[in-house]
């Protein structure tokens, strides 16, 4: 189970493949923060004319492309929205698979039918997430944005509470792990 928990986490098998690699644990934690603040430099630097003209993207874009260059940018954008769109839905599905599988105890593992594999209580959260997600749209910006109100401080609510608990059951040693988890490990020596 911890290995598949660790596995749905993104950052953290980028984290462990770079500790493989030998780097530090600091040097792999400042790389993503700079990777981060530089990806928000790229959207900011895109978004801004949008901001100042009140126009989106592709329409600022035809002044310098005229109307048919403007279609590359457009769609770029446009293909980057759905794969998000595909990662953060699988995320969030993932999650709520994880909450029922916690509660009910049903598990997805050996012995239960797999399609396109993922099991049953996998596929039951993807499609109820998908549909929440339709669902929001449809009852427009006014509906996401009291959505996002309400969602945006109850993750850090939950992050807070789940910290409690981690450091509750790690018991007075975690601090004095922090050093060991940073500290890089050289496997090809």
């Amino acid at each position: 189970a911890e290995d598949g928990i660790r596995d749905r986490s993104p950052s953290r098998g980028l984290g462990d493949v770079y500790k493989r690699q030998g780097l530090n644990g600091w040097a792999v934690f400042a790389a993503l923060i700079l990777a981060g603040f530089f990806i928000m430099w790229l959207v900011n630097l895109s978004g801004k004319p949008s901001v100042k003209h009140g126009i989106p993207y592709p329409v600022f874009a035809r002044v310098s492309m005229g109307v048919f260059g403007a279609n590359f940018p457009a769609m770029a954008r446009g293909l980057v929205a759905m794969f998000w769109y595909g990662a953060q839905t699988y995320a969030a599905s993932t999650a709520v698979a994880l909450l029922i599988t916690g509660i009910t105890g049903i598990t997805g593992n050996a012995g239960t039918e797999m399609f396109l594999g993922m099991t049953g209580v996998m596929w039951v959260s993807f499609i109820f997430v998908s549909g929440f997600q339709v669902y929001l749209f449809w009852q427009g910006v006014d509906l996401v944005k009291r959505f996002l109100n309400f969602a945006g401080p109850a993750v850090y609510a939950v992050m807070i509470l789940l910290m409690f608990i981690i450091w509750a059951k790690a018991g007075g040693g975690l601090f004095s792990e922090v050093g060991t988890i940073f500290s890089g490990c050289l496997l090809y020596t």
